[in-house]
């Protein structure tokens, strides 16, 4: 089984939502190359029905690069525990692959900006699993802005595309 829960490419959708559209989902689900969230409760409900791995791409603009990793027994929490990060293992997945930033991030809450578990969220303008300001926030984000003129809203990956602007990015479920 292979379920996209983010793709995100298009600047004409903002990522900049409200807790109750990320807990909802968001955007063209049914168009595989709709910019789309599936909504942290479908999430939630999808990763405890069974084992699931996340394998997430990173395109930046340079070359079209492309980078993946796959992170093994990925699940959130329910909304009472505030959507929480559990992951195992990360695994690189091609001769190219992202670094492993999800895992300092490993049982963080969701966040949003109007309702930030860190003020990281507000600054951001979208939703993830932050850290503390503390840490930086996050090595990653994938909801962030897509556009080319980079901000500190963009979506990122902290993995040598400091100096390139991501425009894809891409978050699939695959049944382990």
């Amino acid at each position: 089984m292979y379920l996209q829960i983010n793709s995100y490419w298009s600047p004409n959708v903002s990522f900049d939502r409200t807790w109750q559209e990320y807990v909802d989902g968001f955007g063209d689900v049914v168009d595989w190359f709709g910019s789309h969230w599936l909504g942290l409760q479908s999430i939630f409900e999808i990763t405890n029905s069974r084992s699931y791995d996340l394998q997430i791409k990173i395109h930046v603009s340079q070359q079209w690069k492309k980078k993946t990793i796959k992170y093994h027994a990925f699940k959130i929490t329910d909304t009472a525990s505030g959507f929480r990060l559990m992951i195992g293992t990360a695994e690189p997945v091609d001769s190219s692959p992202l670094e492993d930033c999800l895992s300092a991030l490993n049982n963080t809450e969701f966040s949003t900006p109007d309702r930030p578990t860190s003020i990281c969220s507000s600054a951001a303008q979208s939703g993830w699993w932050f850290g503390t300001v503390e840490t930086n926030c996050s090595c990653c984000n994938a909801n962030g802005n897509i556009d080319f003129y980079r901000t500190e809203q963009d979506a990122f990956w902290n993995d040598g595309f400091q100096t390139d602007t991501v425009v894809y990015t891409e978050m699939v479920l695959l049944a382990a």
